[in-house]
């Protein structure tokens, strides 16, 4: 058995929802508390959405509104990221590498050469990848079209919107991608392990190491 038996994508054309389809340039509300006791200010920011709501209940018109998070490419957590972002410098010190810019063209290039040689970086996005860090998924990259990058869904970013406008941005964005099962099921799973997380008050002692 090869990758290639079992591909995380369909590519999908038209306005029909599923739970792991993939929305690029989705709007979303994204608002800011205003400076000095000012009322909040918001604006529409897009995103590439991932949708989370159950195919069952889209199917069956059971909802009005669609839950959508936010996905980005690792490339473009690391530049963002204060932690990564200061880890990715450091490695670059190190190799003699320049950091590029958030917006340079060959942006994911570059970080993609500083994270091959970044341990601490390759350690966070493992940690990532095997579900150890709850709040988000990683997501597989897609070589043909539409294209995209070895990316990571954030349930830190979640939005609510009408189904009517999501299916007409989704139209706006075809021909797009669609996560098939396993993997549509494995991030469904990692989001509700998210948002089922219970803190101990008081938490058992571990083992000695």
């Amino acid at each position: 058995m090869t990758p290639a038996d079992w591909p995380w994508y369909e590519v999908v054309e038209g306005d029909s929802l599923d739970q792991g389809d993939i929305i690029p340039g989705c709007l979303v509300l994204h608002a800011v508390e205003g400076e000095n006791g000012a009322a909040a200010v918001a604006d529409l920011r897009p995103v590439t959405a991932l949708v989370l709501t159950q195919t069952c209940d889209l199917a069956q018109s059971k909802v009005e509104s669609v839950i959508v998070c936010a996905v980005w490419p690792v490339t473009t957590v690391v530049l963002q990221d204060p932690v990564l972002r200061k880890e990715a410098a450091e490695a670059a010190q190190r190799n003699k590498l320049s950091m590029p810019a958030v917006d340079a063209a060959d942006a994911d290039a570059r970080i993609t050469e500083i994270i091959d040689r970044c341990k601490a970086i390759k350690k966070e996005l493992n940690a990532i990848i095997k579900g150890e860090r709850p709040p988000f998924a990683m997501l597989e990259k897609h070589d043909g079209v539409p294209s995209a990058a070895l990316s990571m869904a954030s349930f830190q970013h979640v939005y609510s919107l009408p189904r009517p406008v999501l299916a007409r941005m989704a139209q706006k964005a075809s021909p797009r991608l669609r996560l098939l099962p396993p993997y549509r099921e494995h991030v469904s799973q990692a989001f509700g392990r998210y948002f089922s997380r219970i803190g101990l008050l008081q938490d058992i002692p571990r083992y000695p190491t």
